[in-house]
């Protein structure tokens, strides 16, 4: 969980809603939101294989903001959720005035990325 995504965004204007089952994103798409769970859980999955199962606080997404490439992976709300789309200016914002914010997605990223490692 990144608490200082939940402090930094909390109060976002914009806050989307997703029913049990909703599509957030697909799989292979072009990318250019994060997202923050306010409430609520959200499914990551890569083909028919659940990866990673999210809630409040977490983050998802980042990786195309980072890197521009397509999503990686599909995101499905598992329960009714309440998210706050990122955009990329907003998060480069972040990024460059809050290190902490910065080093908390680094974070989130390595240790995904450690967990894939470890699924081979």
């Amino acid at each position: 969980m990144m608490e200082i995504a939940l402090d930094l965004f909390k109060d976002a204007k914009e806050c989307r809603t997703y029913a049990p089952g909703e599509t957030i994103f697909v799989e292979g798409e072009p990318g250019d939101l994060m997202y923050v769970i306010l409430d609520g859980e959200v499914e990551i999955r890569s083909e028919s294989a659940v990866l990673n199962i999210l809630s409040r606080g977490d983050i998802f997404g980042e990786m195309a903001l980072v890197d521009d490439s397509p999503r990686s992976a599909s995101a499905t709300a598992r329960t009714a959720c309440e998210i706050v789309p990122v955009d990329r200016y907003n998060f480069l914002f972040y990024v460059e005035h809050s290190p902490f914010f910065a080093l908390q997605v680094m974070s989130v990223m390595a240790n995904r990325l450690r967990q894939q490692i470890g699924q081979l």
